[in-house]
């Protein structure tokens, strides 16, 4: 990974905002130089601030950087703030969170999640507060009250580009089967307003970092009530976001007939935007059965292979230049069959079924446009659905029924684990 990259981690907590070119951003507090020539880019002008009311003059937005400071110089950095014509976003660490002392060394306190809300409605102001994981350094995704993680996305394994304190993931862990998440995160992202909106109006309720990638397919993905927003980390990403606009339509048609529908997209500078489907996630559903032992977790996963087959049977596999520097020369077997454009990643989590029974998939980004086999779609949904889920006593006998159902063998149920190694080799080359 080359410094830009590393550059790249380190600004997450703050690219995904999609400023208004046009304000004069204030910034109070230490900012690391590479934080501040990414601000400087995305607004007409920055300007350094001591607190005092002179500096606010057609200052929009007041973006303070307050570390692991505590609450009373926080208030102090604050109080000459109008709210009536300034916004705020404000990063800082918690002072209650997993591993944290709650005060300074001087006694007093930190800022924690309740007497940072105490403020905030105490200026009567909107705000969204983001709970960063695992840390401002690397920050993977911003969670928020409207979604917060699912244990799996709190994970060792989740995270490779950094040393994680495995005692203090577990602590997360536990902390959303208690509901604690939000207090013990380690630090805080908010953004505040009262009338003045720098940023785009709808504000995410998750974002996810998919950065740690060589550059031209790193993304990060928004979520907001209604809508979906894949964005290039680096303007060498705008293809990958051109192809993932135009899959959508050829997508949309392959899967007609199996009735799997693909959500209209359009394209918007480095982004692209879809509809968020509504409904449960394949996953859920499946989790709902798992947990409770119904054999109806199989009519599902069946239903599932065969709408797949049905959309990526119209060709057979061959080997591509293409496919070789993907997946190597894996020796497969003779007369596997293969679609024109091959979603890799249409696994449980990302089909969607609505109340009505109509499925949609919800993340088509790593489709290819040569042939792949679709078992190997079908092994990736399967394994990383296993891979997650508690070994229960029915945990072997229901992964070899459904590897059965998908007509993998156990031989090529190896390869195919094999493909999937070289493919994340693939997405990391270069790093």
């Amino acid at each position: 990974m080359d410094m830009e990259e590393k550059f790249g981690l380190n600004i997450n907590y703050l690219r995904w905002i999609r400023w208004s070119s046009e304000i004069k951003l204030g910034v109070m507090g230490d900012f690391s130089h590479e934080a501040e020539l990414f601000l400087i880019r995305q607004v007409r002008q920055v300007v350094h601030m001591d607190g005092h009311g002179d500096d606010l003059d057609g200052v929009s937005c007041v973006f303070v950087n307050h570390g692991d400071g505590d609450i009373e110089s926080l208030h102090l950095r604050l109080e000459n703030i109008d709210f009536d014509k300034a916004s705020l976003v404000l990063s800082c660490g918690n002072g209650a969170g997993a591993w944290c002392q709650s005060t300074c060394d001087d006694g007093t306190d930190k800022v924690t999640l309740s007497n940072l809300k105490k403020f905030l409605d105490s200026e009567k102001l909107h705000y969204r507060i983001y709970y960063i994981y695992p840390d401002f350094d690397a920050c993977k995704y911003l969670f928020s009250d409207e979604f917060l993680p699912q244990p799996e996305m709190i994970s060792v394994k989740q995270w490779k580009g950094r040393d994680e304190d495995e005692d203090e993931t577990e602590l997360l862990s536990k902390s959303l089967v208690s509901g604690d998440f939000p207090q013990e995160a380690r630090g805080f992202l908010c953004l505040a307003w009262r009338d003045v909106v720098p940023w785009q109006p709808e504000l995410p309720k998750l974002v996810k970092f998919s950065n740690l990638r060589r550059k031209n397919t790193a993304v990060y993905t928004s979520i907001t009530d209604e809508e979906v927003w894949k964005t290039a980390a680096w303007p060498e990403g705008c293809l990958h976001i051109n192809h993932y606009v135009e899959h959508a339509d050829r997508l949309r048609e392959q899967y007609r007939e199996a009735g799997i529908g693909v959500q209209n997209c359009r394209r918007e500078g480095y982004s692209a935007a879809s509809v968020l489907a509504q409904g449960r996630s394949l996953r859920d559903i499946l989790d709902e059965c798992y947990q409770n032992n119904d054999e109806k977790f199989f009519d599902y996963v069946e239903d599932y292979i065969h709408r797949v087959q049905l959309a990526n049977s119209n060709g057979y596999f061959d080997y591509s230049a293409e496919f070789r520097e993907m997946f190597g020369q894996p020796c497969l077997p003779i007369g596997l069959r293969s679609g024109t454009y091959n979603n890799l990643d249409l696994i449980f989590d990302n089909v969607m079924v609505s109340d009505n029974g109509e499925w949609s998939m919800i993340d088509h980004e790593w489709t290819v446009e040569f042939p792949v086999p679709y078992q190997f779609i079908l092994w990736r949904a399967i394994a990383y659905y296993f891979q997650l889920r508690a070994e229960t006593a029915q945990y072997k006998s229901w992964k070899v029924r459904c590897r059965k159902l998908a007509g993998i063998t156990e031989e090529t149920w190896v390869i195919y684990r094999n493909m999937e190694q070289k493919f994340q080799a693939y997405l990391l080359k270069g790093c």
